[in-house]
């Protein structure tokens, strides 16, 4: 079930959401990894609203990303109350995790997670909130991308909260660039970004469960 609402809050946060349960609720993207193979970097970013007051093992809250545990992992998630965990991954044992905030529960927050090619870096609302050197590059076609959940094993962290404006490049953004995605919204015509969803389908506050897929504004 993804239900629509309406939320008037920070910076550019002014549109709809798509609000997530925590249970079963999930956005899934089939095979969204072969837009990021051959790109100079990765960047994704998001709105996102956590409920979860207590997330921990099995319970903890997945925000957006990639994650499959063996040759690709690139995602944020809620770790604790204040902060995400963010993590990028090559193969089994070459990965690299970033624990970063502070973001505030039942209110809007921005995320972003840039790769460079060498270094991964975690954004909260606009400010390095922490980084690592991660040299790598993704080689993984057939893996999908998640709003809302992460599958880690036989366990899902699902979301319970609301996400928004989500976006993804196969660049690293700069943080001035990623300053303008708290002041406005993605560009587009970048020829470097390949997946942006508004998240404004359906009636906001109302019954939208007959509403299926979620529209991306780059066509991919």
């Amino acid at each position: 079930l993804l239900l629509l609402v309406s939320s008037l809050q920070l910076s550019a946060q002014t549109h709809n959401a798509l609000d997530f349960d925590g249970v079963d609720d999930r956005v899934t993207v089939a095979n969204a990894s072969a837009l990021l193979v051959g790109g100079t970097g990765a960047t994704m970013s998001c709105w996102f609203y956590p409920r979860n007051a207590a997330p921990g093992f099995p319970n903890f809250d997945g925000i957006i990303g990639f994650r499959n545990e063996s040759d690709l992992d690139f995602y944020l998630l809620q770790l604790t109350a204040t902060t995400v965990e963010a993590r990028i991954r090559f193969g089994f044992t070459d990965f690299y995790t970033i624990e970063g905030g502070p973001i505030q529960l039942n209110a809007w927050n921005h995320a972003a997670l840039v790769h460079d090619g060498n270094t991964l870096s975690l954004y909260i609302n606009g400010t390095l909130a922490g980084s690592s050197t991660a040299p790598g590059a993704f080689t993984n076609a057939t893996s999908m991308f998640q709003i809302g959940n992460l599958t880690y094993q036989i366990n899902e962290f699902t979301l319970d909260g609301r996400a928004d404006e989500v976006g993804l490049w196969k660049r690293a953004l700069s943080q001035a660039e990623i300053q303008c995605l708290i002041g406005g919204s993605a560009d587009l015509a970048d020829p470097d970004l390949v997946l942006f969803y508004r998240c404004d389908q359906g009636i906001a506050g109302g019954d939208n469960t007959s509403i299926a897929s979620l529209t991306d504004a780059t066509g991919n």
